[in-house]
């Protein structure tokens, strides 16, 4: 916890990730292509600064405090944070597909029991998927 008026390591690169939301927020209701623009345009410089904050920080912190932990985990996984610049389709995050979508996919063993099966005993899909947010009733499912 900083003192009040005090900025530490970790509050700017917050504020830089909060700028990224922003932008996505700001970029939600237009079309991929348009979105794709308006990322290479406003999110990529912000992009830059948090890569600079972290080559920065990185050598100046331990790998086995919080901060160190979260940095090194952005150094790894760098590539993957760049690629939702380049499609206008991909989210900035994963948080929505937890949120509701698809929450689990398991194939418990009464699954196989309850799931797809017909007159004949025969049992063409054994994997349930909870498709309340998708949409899909289970009839549809059992259609398709």
């Amino acid at each position: 916890m900083q003192p009040k008026g005090k900025t530490g390591r970790a509050d700017i690169a917050l504020n830089l990730i909060n700028k990224l939301y922003g932008i996505e927020r700001d970029l939600k209701d237009n079309v991929d292509e348009d979105r794709k623009t308006g990322r290479h345009e406003r999110s990529l410089p912000v992009l830059a600064q948090i890569r600079s904050w972290m080559e920065k920080t990185q050598p100046q912190v331990t790998a086995q405090n919080a901060l160190g932990k979260a940095v090194g985990y952005l150094a790894s996984n760098w590539s993957k944070l760049e690629r939702y610049v380049e499609q206008g389709y991909l989210p900035i995050g994963r948080v929505g597909m937890w949120r509701g979508g698809l929450r689990s996919v398991s194939t418990p063993r009464s699954s196989n029991r309850t799931c797809a099966t017909n007159a004949s005993g025969f049992r063409p899909r054994s994997i349930c998927l909870r498709t309340r947010h998708i949409g899909h009733s289970r009839r549809q499912l059992m259609e398709a």
